[in-house]
């Protein structure tokens, strides 16, 4: 998009408005479906998140201007620009098995946000410092639109029940509200980048991305581990080329980390329960010798099952969604293996899933959002 024309907004203004009145006048009588006669998802989903993107664009064209008009050292114009708004689907899958799907929110997307400026004094600072300005209120804006278009505005904005989204910049404004360290990776300070990017506690496809990134003599900010914000677990950073200022604000993560936790415990449980009924199956071989083959094949197949699904799992997630599944597998096998296992075993299983979670490259439940 190149600007945002007036007529645009009306246009769009006037559908939003028409669709309302159907859906107004379909409330008062429900048995009536005349007026939603003809409604399609463009209709009633389209013309929001297409509200959202254009919504965005005004905001960051408006800001920009104003940004150039106050500062009166830039003369900058919009280049052609796009950009995505849409509902984030959600699979939720059982042992391997796909359950249902949700659509726990949507997600503001803008690729491309290109800009034509230049200084007046014709110096690439001022170039660069104009350029990282407009980056950070656009990447702002990105949580700020869809926030403003789904508040509840009979309650104030600061109301902790309001809808929360999360940018770059936002992801790390929270971080460092809750003490942590936010790094500023440059080639000045390229001597630290390796101890700094191993002690992250971030999902591993981001370090990847930042190593790449700082290998190519980019600046790169992030901070030390992921945040949690209404379900959301993840990281925010950026990745800037100096010369010219720009760069990519980006957020990584997903909602679905303490899930994932969640049935990683729920399999690891399983499988101690079942080393369980194996025990105790030992204690009464002999008094049911001719159940017993019976039931071994029985706990065997249990057994594969579960540890087949687990691998299938496994396999499915990504690296930061594994290493939560695998915390949860182990937590779970711990504790079950406590509760379920005769004596001295039922120890020492416990003591071995939890020592194995603390040094395998796992995650915590309070980390995945779970507990």
């Amino acid at each position: 998009m190149q600007g945002i024309g007036l007529k645009q907004l009306q246009d769009q203004q006037a559908r939003l408005q028409a669709t309302k009145a159907k859906l107004t006048q379909f409330q008062q009588n429900t048995s009536d479906t005349t007026p939603i006669n003809g409604l399609t998802k463009e209709d009633l989903t389209g013309d929001i998140v297409q509200t959202g993107i254009i919504g965005y664009f005004a905001q960051v064209d408006t800001s920009d201007k104003l940004s150039a008009r106050t500062a009166n050292t830039v003369v900058s114009y919009r280049l052609p620009s796009y950009g995505r708004f849409l509902t984030a689907a959600q699979t939720h899958y059982w042992y391997g098995i796909a359950k249902k799907v949700s659509f726990p929110g949507v997600v503001m997307d803008v690729d491309y946000l290109f800009q034509q400026l230049e200084a007046k004094d014709a110096t690439n600072p001022t170039r660069i410092n104009y350029m990282r300005q407009l980056g950070t209120t656009a990447s702002a804006a990105e949580h700020a639109v869809p926030e403003l278009m789904f508040a509840d505005h009979s309650k104030p904005l600061s109301d902790p029940s309001q809808p929360q989204g999360v940018s770059a910049v936002k992801a790390l404004a929270i971080a460092a509200s809750q003490g942590q360290k936010i790094y500023t990776l440059t080639p000045v300070n390229q001597a630290i980048h390796s101890s700094v990017v191993s002690g992250l506690q971030i999902s591993a496809d981001v370090k990847n991305e930042i190593t790449n990134a700082l290998s190519a003599g980019k600046e790169v900010t992030v901070h030390e581990k992921d945040i949690t914000v209404n379900g959301w677990t993840g990281c925010g950073y950026i990745i800037l080329d100096q010369e010219i200022g720009g760069g990519a604000y980006k957020i990584s993560g997903g909602a679905n980390g303490g899930g994932v936790w969640w049935l990683g415990a729920i399999g690891g449980a399983s499988a101690a329960f079942v080393l369980g009924i194996a025990a105790f199956i030992a204690t009464v071989a002999v008094a049911l010798p001719g159940a017993l083959i019976f039931f071994w094949v029985l706990v065997l197949a249990v057994v594969l099952a579960n540890a087949t699904l687990m691998m299938q799992n496994y396999s499915d997630l990504n690296d930061e969604d594994k290493a939560c599944y695998l915390g949860g597998i182990l937590t779970g096998f711990g504790l079950g293996s406590f509760m379920s296992l005769p004596g001295w075993l039922g120890k020492i299983s416990a003591i071995f899933g939890i020592a194995f979670n603390a040094y395998a490259p796992t995650s915590t439940g309070p980390q995945c959002g779970a507990l």
